[in-house]
């Protein structure tokens, strides 16, 4: 072996940090397949102005964080040469306001940018209150969530997210929702379920997630709500490109978790297979851990990304030729997603004397949690009201 690498060395080139050394000691930089199909994208969309859509949920992705952590979508754009404006980037993940639903009010409605970024200013600081609060922190300190939103100019008021997916040629779509929905229609998260299963015992919470996670009906119902999502972005512009990032599996190797994540495989297996029946892209995240160091983790999306992308626009013969249903649409801007929201809120406060126990207690949740998001809004239309 020690014969086999002397030969390497003095008689043949060797690859060190992207570049190949030959025997001489002349540098030659080596174009990996990954900066090939960077390079290749970019001629691609060099007449294209570029636009990407973060849609709007990273809770199922143990390395994403609203608060902390940087853009992947300005991580993704900057591997695309292009001008300031001819890059546009459109981030509305948020806390609380992440559900499917929302996707398609926000898209009905016509939010404007503007819209878009007060949202996700008041929802990170309303997500900030609530750490406070659990904290026994004073509330006052959730301000600064106001820190982690991106800044407003001034055309934002006039621009709608609806018309500008309508126009560009080729958006971008970073999709990533349902997480949310799916944990909230089975009843519990990731720690309560780790909980009630130590207090099984005791009480059947456990036994009651089980249950749900098991039942084919509370996974159709957010699946539902995705597809319907991918119809209405794809009836805006059937020329979009959406990437839909699948969950990771949270949590370590543990008897309470089976069932988690056997239904986080099954959520993730039938993701996969709406982006076949829509020609979108899956964006298999499942293999990455908790453990993974940040900067690896969120790398290895952005390959995934990358590779995704080429196989669509060099490898997959594409055909836009379904036909997509017709969505009902308004410019009522924030007050009608506003009116949306509180529709829903009102309709589940009618419905839930009709449960009893845990059930009951679920729908209390949800209620809860469309209240959270009705507050959101508020918070918004008074900004907006107070600013003229």
């Amino acid at each position: 072996m020690l014969n086999s690498l002397l030969a390497s060395l003095l008689f043949s080139s060797i690859y060190f940090g992207g570049y190949l050394i030959d025997k001489k000691g002349v540098q030659k930089k080596i174009q990996t397949d990954f900066e090939r199909k960077i390079r290749r994208l970019n001629k691609y969309y060099q007449n294209i102005n570029l636009l990407f859509v973060g849609l709007n949920d990273f809770s199922g992705i143990s390395f994403m964080d609203d608060f902390f952590k940087n853009n992947i979508l300005e991580l993704l754009a900057e591997h695309f040469e292009k001008k300031d404006n001819e890059k546009i980037i459109i981030n509305i993940f948020s806390p609380i306001i992440n559900k499917p639903e929302y996707i398609d009010y926000i898209l009905s409605h016509n939010l404007s940018l503007e819209d878009l970024m007060l949202i996700k200013k008041y929802a990170m600081i309303q997500k900030s209150e609530y750490i406070c609060k659990d904290w026994l922190l004073p509330e006052k300190f959730g301000i600064y969530g106001n820190k982690y939103y991106h800044s407003i100019t001034n055309h934002d008021n006039t621009t709608y997210l609806r018309d500008i997916l309508k126009d560009n040629e080729e958006p971008l779509i970073l999709y990533s929702c349902g997480y949310s929905s799916l944990m909230e229609n089975v009843g519990s998260d990731i720690a309560k379920i780790q909980t009630d299963y130590k207090m099984r015992k005791k009480n059947n919470n456990y036994h009651y997630t089980c249950v749900n996670m098991t039942d084919p009906k509370v996974m159709k119902k957010v699946i539902d709500k995705i597809r319907n999502n991918l119809e209405h972005l794809l009836s805006i512009n059937p020329n979009s490109e959406i990437m839909l990032l699948g969950s990771n599996i949270l949590g370590e190797d543990k008897e309470e978790l089976e069932l988690y994540k056997e239904l986080i495989l099954k959520y993730n297996d039938q993701l996969n297979q709406l982006c076949k029946e829509y020609q979108a892209s899956y964006i298999d995240i499942s293999r990455i851990q908790c453990s993974m160091p940040y900067d690896n983790a969120f790398y290895d999306v952005i390959a995934s990304l990358i590779n995704a992308l080429y196989y669509q626009k060099y490898e997959n013969n594409k055909q836009h030729n379904k036909q997509y249903a017709i969505f009902k649409e308004t410019n009522q801007g924030i007050e009608g997603m506003y009116e949306s929201i509180n529709h829903d809120y009102n309709k589940n406060l009618m419905t839930i004397n009709e449960f009893f126990g845990k059930d009951r207690e679920r729908q209390v949740d949800i209620a809860s949690n469309q209240l959270a998001a009705r507050r959101v809004l508020e918070r918004v239309i008074n900004e907006k009201k107070y600013s003229k």
